[in-house]
């Protein structure tokens, strides 16, 4: 190898050093029941357009709001199904409503009312979404 070629392949990685090793300054928290996120469990996370995280669990629908944790329970529970808190999707269109996907049931949560709502059941075309497992919701 000749003495140029060595000093250009000598530059080059020091320029790719430069290039690719840029310093990560990312920062990880762990939260958990001290901090008010009392599920270990989250199936699911979405930001709305007002900044809040909101986080489907085990046992409900939580939002962050940068300092604290606060929970909604759905009053949607019927006798005899298993409780729709335990969601498996959470997602945020661009209405601010967040559409929560189960176990068993799809259902609607509006935050600038704290209102949950589901489809009618009872409603032939509406039957097969309280018999299905809801683990992704997407906007078309």
């Amino acid at each position: 190898m000749t003495k140029p070629l060595i000093i250009l392949s000598a530059v080059l990685l020091l320029l790719a050093k430069n290039i690719f090793c840029q310093e990560a300054n990312m920062r990880f928290m762990n939260y958990g029941a001290k901090d008010g996120l009392a599920d270990k469990f989250i199936y699911s996370i979405a930001q709305d357009k007002n900044g809040y995280m909101w986080f489907g669990t085990g046992s409900g629908l939580f939002r962050y709001d940068g300092h604290s944790f606060k929970i909604f329970r759905s009053n949607m529970d019927k006798p005899g199904r298993t409780i729709s808190n335990v969601l498996q999707s959470v997602y945020c269109d661009k209405n601010n409503t967040l559409w929560l996907g189960a176990f068993n049931t799809l259902q609607w949560y509006n935050p600038e009312k704290n209102i949950f709502w589901q489809p009618d059941f009872s409603k032939e075309e509406n039957r097969k979404l309280a018999d299905a497992y809801i683990s992704n919701i997407a906007s078309d």
